[in-house]
């Protein structure tokens, strides 16, 4: 007769096999779902054009996409994106900064020339948008959201601005002229954002007003809603 601790070692062996033949089936499976997928990486401009008292002011920003398309396993998500850079940045007047935030950007492109890919599904212009040439001027219903600061020191003084009357937010004399979008082969652009913002990597990963998380009872809901992360990627690494 096995002795009681025989039979326990027994049974914790045939466990382990059984666990270590369903982990070896999941890292299979893992590896033949990664064989269905498809990768995808692009650098896009953001250029934003503002008319102002003493002329025009323009700034750029160069971000990284990074697009995987295929059947993720144990996910209903048939496209990961990762997003690397920072948002564009114009000094409008001295101190003065208008600012265009990171925040769907992964879809922008296609959204602004959408109609040069009619019937495509995602995979197809995945693949077809590294290839595009050519700026495009963005519809008001692609812009990115824009923000100013009544005080580039203090996070909580952010404003939102409103691309049609940027004379409310700055004075007259400032209106918006365009904001473009072209497929690029430079690099991405850093530390722009940082050094008029320093304090960013100071408040990563909470929100412009302190707060961690996101809160209907935040007296400050813009503050609220953004965080270092709506300015840069890079911000707190």
């Amino acid at each position: 007769m096995q002795s009681t601790s025989a039979a326990a070692r027994r049974v914790a062996r045939m466990f382990y096999v059984a666990r270590g033949a369903r982990l070896a089936a999941f890292a299979a499976a893992a590896v033949g779902f990664a064989g269905c997928q498809d990768k995808h990486e692009w650098h896009q401009k953001l250029t934003v054009v503002v008319d102002t008292p003493t002329g025009e002011v323009s700034g750029s920003s160069v971000i990284a996409i990074n697009a995987t398309f295929g059947d993720v396993p144990f996910s209903d998500k048939e496209v990961w994106c990762r997003i690397r850079g920072e948002a564009t940045v114009a000094e409008l007047a001295p101190g003065r900064y208008l600012f265009a935030l990171l925040g769907d950007d992964e879809e922008r492109y296609y959204r602004a020339v959408r109609d040069q890919l009619k019937d495509m599904g995602r995979g197809e212009w995945l693949k077809r948008i590294p290839e595009m040439k050519g700026v495009v001027t963005l519809k008001p219903r692609n812009f990115p959201l824009l923000v100013t600061f009544r005080d580039v020191d203090d996070s909580e003084s952010v404003l939102k601005v409103d691309p049609n009357d940027l004379a409310a937010t700055f004075g007259p004399g400032f209106k918006l002229d365009r904001i473009t979008l072209e497929i690029t082969d430079e690099p991405v652009t850093t530390h722009k954002v940082e050094q008029i913002l320093p304090w960013l990597e100071a408040i990563w990963p909470n929100k412009l007003d302190g707060r961690r998380y996101e809160t209907s009872k935040a007296q400050n809901r813009l503050a609220n809603s953004l965080s270092a992360n709506s300015f840069s990627t890079e911000a707190g690494k």
